[in-house]
């Protein structure tokens, strides 16, 4: 669940904070009117180009703040984008690996599990909780 909160907050604080700022470095502290980033959706298709690394070569910056802006934009991305793959990745190793173990079957609620090396007992355990024994709830 974490996981996908920190997602859901970082990749849209990321947009938006480089859209602003390309906008900002490029069409509003220079004041050109004549700017590839003059609206609000050019800035953010250059950050989404930039982001997945596509990089058509449609806009670039043209001022040096925009430059070095950039330049953060693209070690940010680069950040964002493994961090996002290591989250994914550790997920699906814990889903994989709690799979081989037996823990996919089962959720964390609404069962019994039974540890004991003694068969007798166990049994007269499951025979005690039929209603679970039926419904296939127990874990041993």
């Amino acid at each position: 669940m974490k996981v996908r909160i920190v997602l859901m907050l970082m990749i849209p604080a990321f947009l938006i904070t480089s859209t602003a700022g390309i906008y900002f470095f490029e069409f509003i502290l220079p004041g050109s009117e004549d700017s590839k980033f003059s609206s609000v959706f050019n800035s953010l298709w250059w950050t989404v180009v930039t982001f997945t690394t596509v990089g058509y070569g449609d806009m670039s910056p043209e001022t040096v703040p925009g430059q070095i802006f950039t330049f953060l934009v693209m070690a940010a991305g680069l950040v964002n984008f493994s961090i996002i793959v290591s989250l994914v990745t550790d997920k699906f190793h814990e889903f994989r690996s709690g799979r081989d173990r037996g823990l996919g079957t089962f959720k964390m609620k609404g069962h019994v599990l039974i540890c004991s090396d003694d068969p007798t007992w166990m049994l007269e355990i499951i025979s005690q909780n039929q209603k679970f024994a039926k419904e296939d709830r127990f874990g041993l």
